[in-house]
């Protein structure tokens, strides 16, 4: 099938083709390639699979897109290869070892338009992105794909690439940090640009300024290539893995870079869901992490009903009783609300019920210590089971 490729503006493409007509209970595989002429020039693959049921009035394509494999690709691979033994890569989930290199050479976001979907992500796999669509046109049914890989300017890749280059093969380097075993090499002139930590630690009169010898012991060492490869480029290849982010939200306080900390609090909001709340709660209490720990409390507030019920907040309540008052009254609060305002209300009360109201919450006297089964009894049913997971 022929492809058209469009550059809407700097780094962003359009790529558009007609599929053949899509016949009656069949499946049609149809595969174009294409290549995106920015600073990477990456080829890429498009398979096209799809089926026109007979009962329905439209046919559900299957779109894959995968980035193939070219010079500029292997020329990556021999380069890491030439990086010292102990240098360790990531290894992807099926088993290719990823380099550094190929974070450059992935757009920021991929999606779909069609006369049914607007705009749709595509699902972003290991190596390939994937889509289910809707197609009514079956005649001949135009897709129309969406490929952003920033507005960097040619040159401006072109540096970072090199700045991620000259890391990556450990080129020239004037400082060795040794973590757990592993040597991992840098430059002296780039760390003490971007952190004003690394400025005292080879400016001063520090023994790490005479040897140029760093002893690194509580980082992991991926952990610190990931802080190290953010100095040099500005990205982090894999922050967006969930057994990463907070030890590199750790390191980066540790080093005074706030834009990295920034953008792993960013990650970690994104992240957050009820079984981790509880846990993000905790986590960024002990770190002062404000914006994360409203958006923890508000998530265990919100879902309260199930997340009392987790094994973790048992422990919350035995090992930090403060915040399990606070996520408790947040769950009040929250059940007051709806009981005040109506399910369907859309706006918070002004006035705080809870500190204001009490006898709204306790039909009972608010001088009653609950000793007595009858007066126990009389306290709403949810009340009792929340007083009852507090006594624990």
């Amino acid at each position: 099938m022929s492809i058209k490729v469009d550059e809407m503006r700097r780094g962003l493409f359009k790529i558009s083709w007609t599929m053949e007509g899509l016949g009656h209970d069949d499946v049609t595989i149809q595969k174009g390639v294409f290549q995106i002429n920015n600073s990477a020039r990456s080829t890429y693959i498009v398979y096209s699979r799809s089926r026109k049921p007979s009962l329905i009035d439209y046919a559900d394509v299957c779109i894959m897109l995968k980035k193939k494999a070219n010079q500029l690709e292997e020329d990556n691979q021999q380069h890491m290869s030439a990086a010292p033994a102990d240098m360790k890569t990531p290894v992807c989930k099926n088993g290719r070892t990823m380099s550094f290199m190929d974070h450059y050479e992935t757009p920021l976001f991929v999606w779909v338009e069609n006369e049914v979907l607007v705009k749709n992500a595509m699902m972003h796999l290991e190596d390939a992105w994937q889509i289910f669509v809707p197609i009514t046109n079956y005649n001949e049914p135009t897709v129309t794909l969406y490929m952003d890989f920033g507005s960097n300017s040619l040159g401006q890749t072109r540096m970072i690439k090199d700045f991620a280059e000259l890391f990556v093969n450990q080129t020239n380097c004037d400082v060795q940090f040794r973590i757990q075993g592993i040597t991992i090499g840098a430059h002296v002139v780039i760390l003490s640009a971007r952190s004003s930590v690394f400025v005292a630690m080879f400016q001063c009169d520090m023994q790490e300024s005479r040897t140029k010898k760093v002893v690194i012991e509580d980082i992991e060492p991926e952990v610190f290539r990931q802080l190290l490869h953010y100095l040099y480029t500005g990205t982090c290849p894999l922050l967006k893995m969930k057994s990463i982010t907070q030890d590199l939200f750790v390191a980066a306080d540790k080093y005074d870079i706030d834009t990295l900390k920034d953008e792993c609090v960013d990650i970690l909001l994104a992240q957050l869901e009820i079984k981790n709340s509880i846990g993000m709660l905790i986590w960024s209490h002990l770190h002062s992490i404000t914006t994360l720990f409203d958006a923890s409390i508000k998530c265990i507030a919100t879902h309260g009903s199930t997340i009392c019920f987790l094994p973790e907040w048992k422990d919350l309540t035995h090992d930090y009783p403060d915040l399990c008052l606070m996520a408790t009254q947040q769950m009040m609060k929250n059940k007051i609300h709806g009981s005040v305002c109506g399910s369907d209300c859309e706006t918070e009360c002004e006035q705080d019920l809870w500190l204001t109201e009490p006898d709204n919450v306790f039909k009972t006297s608010r001088q009653s210590n609950c000793e007595n089964d009858a007066e126990w009894l009389e306290f709403p049913e949810q009340i009792r089971g929340i007083a009852s997971l507090i006594k624990l």
